[in-house]
């Protein structure tokens, strides 16, 4: 995906549905622990679009850009292997009432 595409992609009910579902479950960045400006950082480029609760970290802004400027690492990463199940299944109930 190229920026345009992943720009586009974030405009996106799924993705607003998986940031928010993300933020939610992790309440603090994963780099400072702060509860401020979170966001949802892709970890791979190439895999933007699968959302996946391991391919994504919750950072806040600060961190988020250190993390860009390679001047950072994630002292505070949470075991996210119990979230994809918990996902799949937010996933299925959102797509039902998508289509219902």
């Amino acid at each position: 995906m190229n920026t345009k595409e992943r720009k586009a992609f974030r405009c996106t009910e799924q993705w607003k549905a998986f940031s928010l579902f993300m933020r939610e479950s992790i309440p603090c960045c994963e780099g400072c622990r702060t509860d401020k400006n979170l966001g949802v950082h892709h970890q791979r480029n190439n895999e933007y679009n699968r959302l996946t609760p391991t391919l994504f970290n919750v950072l806040c802004w600060e961190c988020h850009k250190k993390f860009h400027q390679k001047q950072f690492y994630l002292p505070f990463k949470y075991k996210k292997k119990k979230l994809s199940n918990k996902w799949k299944t937010q996933k299925e109930i959102l797509q039902e009432n998508l289509y219902d």
